[in-house]
């Protein structure tokens, strides 16, 4: 063959050169090809998205939005690959290549494990919701016509501070008590009382029943005084969220806590899974989509402890707002971040009379029998976290089994008279005195609070 023949014709559109605004045009295709391609994933991850940006608050779903967009740029691109001829880009090298097919295979197995998911009806959001830090003007509300009470995403709900009703009295820190201020006088003993309805009802409650006893006999010679922080329908859930968010910061001695009958009171959904979780922007950004993924959701189920496992109750069933495996476990936490401030932790068992018809109709129980059940199993519950903790426990349900004590109950059978009330600061009274002779609040040795030792 001659040699003529092996080279191109002059005007052969092979020996075209693309000109240097096409290869700028191909590569820039290339390169918005990639980006597209590379944020495909963080679309699929980011679905649907909240936006909270000045006054605007609201969620937009991308849907197949971010699919088309990647399809057009590869037609174009081919397109004008065809037409200048171009054999190189910035797309063909090898580790271009390498580096998008790892990212692509490595999305393309959560998003197709997502969709086996869907296709098996399993529901994503099975994780605690979120609040973002510093936005919590838009996740909390006042109940429409109730000025007692604030909606609180991670408190589910909370006294209003300043609010009087009856002789009721909440003061500027949300605690139905007088005022008082957060920092502690030299010298002087607090004693928290934490717990529900119970804790937090009388004209006046037992806290205030008890400060009035302790100022005229203490454990010790230094100024006592008992404050109420109980929170009608709290369980010890939120107990213990409240004892993080604001009770530590008045600095308590003694903690007591009354807790348990909202504990297995039924409801549609566990409280861990209602009560937010509050975050920074960034950081609530990430958990929020992936608490809405199915397959993140199913991997926390799997790993998750067994005492943060779900309820047992199937969808639309309606089970214990804190199931007996994480209302144990929450009040072994709450006994261990006491003691971690050198405060002393009193367990109080709740004690209860004949329940009526009420608690069906409200929805709490499916019937009286298994309501009491449930709280006997509750109680059990309580003192074995004291003994296994080696807490002080106050133990009413036992103290007030006898006949006697039965008209110290209101006719729900949960909650007290008010010479009910007394009797039970004379009992956290004795308590407390019975452990300063132990020496737990002796102010030279810390040791005492923290002991592993055997209690009263």
């Amino acid at each position: 063959m001659p040699y003529r023949s092996l080279m191109p014709e002059k005007d052969s559109p092979a020996s075209a050169v693309p000109s240097f605004s096409n290869r700028l045009g191909a590569w820039f295709l290339d390169l918005l090809l990639i980006t597209t391609l590379l944020t495909l994933p963080l679309t699929w991850f980011f679905d649907p998205l909240r936006i909270n940006w000045g006054p605007i608050h609201t969620t937009m779903s991308w849907g197949w939005k971010p699919l088309v967009i990647p399809l057009l740029l590869l037609v174009v691109r081919q397109a004008l690959r065809a037409k200048v001829k171009l054999t190189k880009s910035f797309l063909s090298t090898s580790a271009t290549k390498k580096a998008l097919a790892s990212w692509l295979v490595t999305w393309g197995f959560f998003m197709a494990g997502e969709g086996i998911l869907a296709l098996l009806n399993v529901k994503p959001e099975a994780s605690s919701p979120i609040v973002i830090r510093g936005e919590e003007d838009i996740d909390t509300k006042f109940k429409k016509g109730d000025n007692k009470v604030i909606e609180d995403p991670e408190l589910l709900w909370r006294f209003a501070p300043n609010v009087r009703w009856g002789e009721m009295h909440i003061n500027s820190l949300g605690f139905r008590d007088h005022e008082f201020t957060a920092n502690k006088q030299t010298g002087e003993i607090r004693v928290i009382s934490m717990g529900d309805s119970c804790t937090a009802q009388g004209a006046p409650p037992y806290s205030t029943l008890l400060n009035a006893l302790l100022e005229k006999s203490a454990p010790t010679t230094n100024k006592w005084h008992a404050y109420n922080t109980g929170v009608f329908g709290y369980s010890s859930m939120q107990g213990i969220r409240q004892f993080e968010k604001s009770v530590r910061s008045l600095h308590p001695d003694v903690v007591t806590l009354y807790y348990g009958w909202n504990d297995h009171w039924l409801f549609g959904k566990p409280d861990h899974l209602r009560m937010a979780v509050r975050l920074s922007p960034m950081r609530a950004l990430f958990a929020d989509a992936l608490r809405k993924k199915r397959f993140y959701n199913t991997m926390a189920r799997v790993a998750r402890t067994p005492q943060l496992m779900d309820s047992s109750a199937k969808e639309g069933e309606l089970d214990y707002r804190v199931p007996p495996n994480i209302y144990e476990a929450t009040l072994k936490e709450f006994v261990s971040e006491i003691r971690e401030l050198g405060a002393v932790p009193l367990l109080i068992t709740a004690p209860s009379r004949k329940l009526t018809d009420a608690i069906v109709r409200s929805g709490h129980a499916h019937d009286k029998t298994e309501a009491d059940r449930a709280h006997i199993e509750y109680v059990e519950i309580t003192r074995k976290v004291a003994r296994e903790t080696n807490t002080p426990l106050l133990d009413l349900a036992a103290i007030m089994q006898a006949p006697e004590y039965d008209a110290l109950f209101l006719g729900d059978g949960i909650h007290f008279e008010q010479e009910g009330l007394q009797f039970i600061a004379q009992q956290i009274h004795a308590k407390l005195m019975e452990l300063g002779v132990a020496g737990y609040f002796n102010n030279t040795s810390s040791t005492n609070r923290n002991s592993v030792a055997k209690v009263p």
